[in-house]
């Protein structure tokens, strides 16, 4: 990173930066994520735990549903699998292939996986802390994010930091698209400069 890149980064709160991955290692770790799927997800045993930001009417934000289910909230140590809200009916069987059923699959993937191992904790991650000044970050979650088409909710504005309590307010998050995200297909978006103590959403 620049000068330049670094002080950007302290004024809006976030920081592109292009071609961080090759798309032999998107691939590794897309290949990575539905073997997880094809190997650890047994349907017939697994909690059916759906992940959203909405309440059940689909109108109010900030969904307490998962943080009052068990699995989630001892998910912080292992692989766990998370549904999409349209996945699952009301008998909670799945209305669409289980690789289109899964919202998320966190939370210890640096720690279990090897391919996700070696991208956290390789070196162009510990040069971005380095520049960014990080004496000695510690790594709290990881995850792959899933957005299959015509399943799954909208995410609410909201600060990560909201979601994943660290005890101060010292948190950056790495976003890494494994596929190209565009406005057409749905791609992430920032309010420069929010992180600055701007409240962006009810549940900050």
């Amino acid at each position: 990173m620049t000068k330049v890149d670094v002080n950007k980064f302290a004024q809006d709160g976030y920081l592109v930066i292009e071609n961080f991955l090759n798309a032999k290692q998107c691939e590794e770790l897309k290949s990575a994520a539905v073997s997880l799927i094809n190997t650890h997800l047994d349907l017939k045993t697994h909690p059916k735990t759906i992940f959203t930001t909405y309440n059940a009417d689909k109108e109010s934000p900030v969904s307490d549903q998962h943080m009052l289910d068990k699995y989630f909230l001892n998910s912080g140590d292992g692989i766990n699998f998370f549904f999409e809200e349209d996945a699952l009916n009301k008998k909670g069987e799945l209305t669409v292939p289980k690789e289109n059923a899964i919202n998320k699959i966190g939370h210890s993937l640096h720690v279990d996986i090897p391919v996700f191992k070696s991208l956290t904790l390789g070196k162009e991650v510990q040069d971005i802390c380095k520049d960014l000044g990080m004496k000695a970050p510690i790594i709290p979650q990881s995850m792959v994010i899933f957005k299959s088409p015509r399943v799954g909710g909208a995410v609410t504005p909201h600060k990560d930091s909201s979601f994943l309590h660290t005890g101060g307010t010292e948190l950056v998050g790495f976003w890494i698209p494994l596929e190209d995200a565009t406005l057409e297909n749905g791609c992430l978006w920032f309010i420069p400069g929010s992180h600055k103590g701007v409240c962006v959403g009810p549940n900050i």
